[in-house]
């Protein structure tokens, strides 16, 4: 997984679910500085938002600020549900700048304070504002006399996107721990932002711990693959084989790069023939690209594990794609190791009229050694007196006419 996905992660980790619930439920009736009257309309502009009538409620919360007579208190709780009017009608610049404006004023109660500046700190985070969104949450921690595990969560994001790393790393070990004093199992979402951390500072180590705690729990594919990946950075090939090889039987690996790396591990680990069959099988679905490359490494593949009429039907398809010849001579060269002489002449005549060849005189000489076992002994002749005009194989060409001679000579005695 790269960068931007590890960020995409990290992202959806952050539990935006601002604190808008009835911003009113704070006020606590007039003990906590708010009048009776006032208390009354915030109910009645909530009912609006409830309703669906964000406009109206608007209008509504206008009308409440011109009330004589307000109180700080009032006053930043009447903003806080004006931001949480434009939070949910998305106007999130001005829903922050509500909230700027509830927390700007003095003796403001301990836990409307808090909550508000977590809201304003992560409305800053989904405006991208870090900086801005660090401020914020630094005075809400402060506040705390014991921060919470979700305190020390959005201050690790916030670092994370800051690309402060270590901080971010520090913060969010501070919430697990937390977490985990608190008798509570870590969230999913917080172990895929402690993955990104690690992902970040290019700690495979740590990574690695965390995906298997990710896999053994939730055996996802993307983890199992995640964590695959991760051994293959520790060069720890084997481990990362044996994770891949049941998602590939279960039929969850389709990408060609999946495809080729798993099977390239499987020759890597000398198990050539399950490499083999999950190449065939991904060029015969096409989920492979059919290129040269391919076939001709299909066909190494199928050689190794000792599979040699597939590892030329790959050849042959590989040769198509070649504009050289030169696997056509290759493939030649295994039909003849098989005693396949028609395979191999055939091979070698392509080979040589598609011309380019990196061994041309190898190629004449073996057409004729392929014709001589047929005993097309008159075509054998034609072939090496071609490769015994070219200097490299002149003197192997000129022993085989020899040969090819004194063969003619001895049926010919024989049909007398």
């Amino acid at each position: 997984m790269g960068r931007l996905g590890y960020r995409l992660a990290i992202m959806g980790g952050l539990a935006i679910g601002l604190i808008l619930c009835s911003m009113s439920s704070m006020a606590q009736q007039p003990s906590m500085g708010i009048s009776a009257d006032l208390y009354e309309r915030m109910q009645s502009i909530e009912q609006r938002i409830e309703d669906g009538d964000h406009e109206g409620a608007l209008v509504k919360l206008d009308e409440a600020f011109e009330r004589p007579r307000l109180n700080d208190y009032e006053r930043a709780q009447l903003w806080a549900l004006k931001g949480n009017v434009y939070y949910q009608i998305e106007q999130f610049n001005e829903a922050r700048e509500a909230f700027a404006r509830a927390v700007s004023f003095e003796g403001l109660p301990p836990g409307f304070l808090s909550m508000s500046l977590r809201v304003l700190a992560q409305l800053s985070f989904m405006l991208e504002d870090y900086a801005e969104a660090l401020v914020h949450a630094r005075r809400m921690i402060d506040l705390e006399e014991s921060p919470a595990a979700q305190s020390r969560l959005l201050l690790s994001q916030i670092y994370y996107n800051m690309e402060d790393y270590p901080k971010a790393l520090e913060e969010m070990r501070a919430a697990i721990e937390l977490e985990r004093a608190a008798g509570r199992s870590i969230p999913e979402n917080w172990l895929l932002s402690l993955n990104a951390i690690y992902h970040a500072l290019e700690d495979w180590e740590n990574m690695a711990a965390v995906l298997r705690q990710l896999v053994d729990r939730y055996t996802r594919p993307r983890y199992v693959q995640n964590l695959a990946s991760i051994y293959g950075q520790l060069e720890e090939q084997k481990k990362a084989m044996l994770l891949l090889e049941p998602l590939y039987e279960l039929g969850l690996l389709r990408r060609e790069t999946e495809l080729l790396n798993l099977a390239s591990m499987m020759v890597w680990h000398e198990v050539p023939y399950t490499a083999a069959r999950i190449l065939q099988q991904g060029l015969d679905e096409e989920l492979i690209e059919s290129s040269q490359r391919n076939w001709d490494r299909l066909a190494q593949y199928w050689r190794l594990a000792a599979e040699d009429e597939r590892a030329m039907e790959a050849l042959a398809a590989a040769a198509e794609l070649d504009d050289t010849g030169n696997t056509h001579f290759r493939l030649a060269q295994i039909a003849m190791s098989l005693y396949r002489w028609p395979l191999a002449e055939a091979a070698l005549e392509n080979a040589l009229n598609k011309g380019q060849l990196d061994r041309p005189g190898e190629a004449r000489l073996l057409l004729g050694v392929s014709r001589f076992y047929q005993k097309h002994y008159p075509e054998a002749r034609l072939a090496f007196e071609r490769a015994a005009e070219l200097e490299a194989v002149q003197t192997l060409a000129r022993q085989w006419l020899t040969f090819v001679d004194e063969s003619m000579e001895k049926r010919r005695a024989m049909d007398d």
